[in-house]
């Protein structure tokens, strides 16, 4: 994800992955430049919400990540397809009393969350069930629990 020891801006920190500097080493690291590469290439397959942008690049670590930070391979898929999550679910709880066309565009992309590599291998199983919970509650159009994701979300939209 982020620099590996950086402070965890993802979403309280919930699928942090292990800081390099420890003794059980992530198996598979690389740079900020791989990292990126990473972020640019799942960008390509997700479509995004009208109006919404992607940032142009992933996230770069703060001062605290030192200067050679590393990171864990997977981390760039990860926080390109957690944006996209993020970003059509606050889509969905915009629209979804207002625009059936775009609800319904939104809860299409959300039912692909689950089966998605953030949902597989960047959530852990607190996490997980809070997405599913979220997704069961889009397809009910119950949006509460939608709503926590949305809020949880929020750092992770700010960042364009």
């Amino acid at each position: 994800m982020r620099a590996l020891c950086a402070a965890a801006a993802l979403v309280a920190a919930a699928f942090l992955t292990g800081c390099t500097a420890t003794a059980a080493a992530p198996s598979r690291v690389t740079d900020y430049a791989g990292i990126d590469r990473e972020f640019q290439d799942a960008k390509t397959g997700l479509d995004l919400p009208p109006g919404t942008t992607w940032p142009a690049h992933e996230q770069k670590p703060g001062p605290e990540a030192g200067t050679d930070p590393q990171f864990e391979t997977g981390g760039g898929t990860v926080d390109a397809q957690m944006f996209w999550m993020c970003a059509w679910s606050a889509e969905w709880l915009a629209v979804h009393r207002t625009d059936p066309g775009r609800t319904a565009t939104a809860a299409a992309e959300l039912e692909k969350v689950e089966r998605s590599y953030l949902y597989a291998h960047g959530l852990d199983q607190n996490w997980q069930r809070h997405v599913a919970q979220a997704i069961a509650g889009v397809r009910t159009g119950d949006p509460a629990s939608i709503r926590r994701v949305v809020t949880d979300c929020a750092s992770f939209l700010n960042q364009t």
